[in-house]
């Protein structure tokens, strides 16, 4: 297949031109949304505790993430028929963003959320998507469908479904961990969400219905963002990455081209939660406890500055995010052994005393 940088140029440009009024509506309800909250919020003291996590600024909207959902569902029903994979994701979206609305407010056990997670998982798997193979580097086609049990209407594939399960908890999990700093969430969140749709629209992929829904995840977050920096204006925290990075998880197995792309734009929290888990079970140590030893808290330890942290952990995951629009299966896979090989040293060079 031919390509060129001005071909997808004009293809995004088109594509831009065809959905100007999803743009323009995502655009004002999520300013009007931000808005409402930065108003209200305030007056019915929705406002987060600077103090408890050693800030000087004064108290902001929280937890305001709980609009992003709202304000998603709000345009995909308008300009989407309602199908039966829409109305479960809502549903899953629902428990999710009342059990994230309480945690923030009371907090939760992360046994109990882990327990949430597993039950919106396997709705989504007993409802509407499943993995049936997979690609790899060696052009196999590994069949995960071929070995099946009936439970009531469902035929339930104990291979494909545990690795769909797994890949829904880990996903959902994996960017928790990294909000600690918190316009580092947000900065990841939009280029993630731009990137999936870059992908969507270009040449090899072509898959326009879904390009358009991470569009509105795109334009919702890239706003977000900017009330997030460093000094923010309204406040998303770690709940906010629950609901999005569970859409992610969904969509990248829905459209299932994109599960090695999404493992890519997140290779350092993935890689990082991995060495993380293997650090806290070596000192027999709870691996879901908290603690502040992930990659994100070595670099605001070695260069002291969060917005020099932030800036360096874009600069490390945005290095390899361009690759993923061009590279084939095999390419993903060598990139992907390599980026995990890379963490490792990463984590043992920053860790020196």
């Amino acid at each position: 297949m031919n390509f060129s940088s001005n071909s997808f140029l004009a293809t995004i440009f088109s594509n831009f031109s065809q959905n100007f009024f999803l743009i323009f509506w995502t655009i004002f309800l999520t300013l009007f949304w931000i808005f409402l909250v930065q108003k209200i919020f305030p007056k019915i003291w929705f406002l987060d505790k600077p103090e408890k996590f050693w800030y000087s600024r004064k108290a902001v909207p929280y937890p305001a993430w709980i609009i992003i959902p709202i304000i998603f569902f709000l345009i995909i029903f308008l300009i989407f028929p309602i199908t039966k994979p829409l109305l479960w994701f809502f549903l899953v979206s629902i428990i999710l963003v009342i059990t994230s609305f309480v945690d923030d407010r009371k907090w939760l056990s992360p046994i109990f959320r882990l327990w949430i997670q597993a039950i919106s998982a396997w709705i989504i798997i007993f409802s509407w998507i499943w993995i049936d193979e997979v690609l790899n580097p060696f052009w196999w086609v590994l069949n995960l469908t071929i070995w099946w049990i009936e439970i009531f209407w469902h035929h339930f594939y104990p291979i494909a479904d545990s690795l769909l399960f797994f890949w829904i908890i880990w996903m959902t999990n994996t960017m928790n961990w990294i909000d600690w700093i918190s316009w580092n969430t947000s900065w990841i969140a939009a280029l993630s969400w731009w990137l999936l749709y870059f992908l969507a629209i270009s040449p090899f992929v072509s898959q326009f219905d879904v390009a358009q829904m991470f569009l509105v995840f795109a334009i919702i977050t890239t706003i977000f963002f900017f009330f997030d920096l460093e000094t923010p204006k309204i406040l998303m925290w770690d709940s906010w990455s629950m609901f999005l990075w569970f859409a992610i998880a969904v969509f990248s197995v829905f459209a299932w081209w994109k599960m090695a792309t999404a493992m890519i734009i997140m290779w350092i929290p993935i890689f990082d939660a991995f060495y993380t888990i293997f650090r806290r079970l070596k000192n027999w140590k709870n691996p879901l406890r908290w603690d502040m030893k992930h990659f994100h808290h070595i670099l605001l330890e070695k260069w002291f500055s969060r917005r020099n942290s932030v800036f360096i952990y874009i600069l490390l995951s945005a290095s390899f995010w361009i690759p993923t629009i061009f590279l084939d299966t095999e390419g993903k896979f060598i990139l992907l052994i390599f980026l995990c090989v890379f963490m490792g040293f990463l984590q043992v060079f920053l860790r020196r005393e």
